[in-house]
């Protein structure tokens, strides 16, 4: 709804969905950016999934509400309750996806940082929402016809909601779900081949982290 009657309301809704095989060409760094390449680049195929920036639902509502009912009133009521201005915006969405993945290297590539947990396909895990509501009151002062004054208040993450920054083993992209361990002997002198013992993670998949809490902040704007 445009501007009139002294507010005005916008609302977006997207439904979405993003499947790629990790086209990620800035990968230029060994191993600062392993976490970016494929799990096996002789298979890029097995990547096909959902992509890190997926987020298949996302909601963001404005408003604003100008409290401006009494021009012709008393001056000291006008000057008192006139002027004032609330605004405010939602945002609520999906988190993105990520993959569990091993801190070992079990196809033997040299990378650590791309190998899922055996069953897990890429990004196929997924934990919580992010909802965040900021607040803003503005009052104008006239204090001439040239200059104008203006009184802000803002609050961001106005009800505090904890929204989660990253979880227990990693970020998002790239969480450890699994230990391992290798044992290279038989309980004999003799060695033998590696063999790897994959342990879940009791922790696994909880937050770790979360992102900013309620913020507020004063302003005075001087217009002329």
């Amino acid at each position: 709804k445009r501007f009139s009657q002294n507010f005005q309301v916008s609302l977006s809704y997207t439904w979405s969905k993003i499947i790629d095989d990790t086209p990620d060409a800035t990968a230029v760094t060994v191993p600062g950016d392993d976490r970016k390449v494929v799990q096996s680049v002789f298979n890029i195929r097995d990547d096909r999934g959902l992509g890190v920036a997926d987020t298949p639902h996302r909601l963001v509502a404005s408003g604003t509400w100008d409290l401006n009912y009494f021009k012709g009133g008393n001056k000291a009521v006008k000057a008192l309750i006139g002027g004032w201005q609330l605004g405010g915006i939602l945002q609520a969405n999906s988190n993105p996806p990520y993959s569990p993945v091993v801190n070992l290297d079990i196809n033997n590539d040299g990378n650590l940082a791309t190998d899922r947990v055996p069953g897990f396909g890429r990004n196929s895990q997924r934990n919580g929402k992010f909802v965040k509501f900021d607040f803003r009151l503005q009052k104008d002062l006239s204090l001439t016809e040239r200059f104008k004054l203006q009184l802000i208040g803002e609050l961001f993450n106005a009800f505090n909601r904890v929204n989660f920054g990253s979880l227990t083993g990693g970020n998002f992209y790239n969480n450890q779900a699994f230990t391992a361990t290798i044992n290279t002997t038989t309980g004999g002198a003799t060695p033998t081949a590696p063999i790897v013992t994959l342990a879940p993670r009791a922790d696994f998949n909880t937050p770790s982290s979360a992102l900013e809490s309620r913020i507020g902040q004063l302003a005075i704007k001087l217009i002329f």
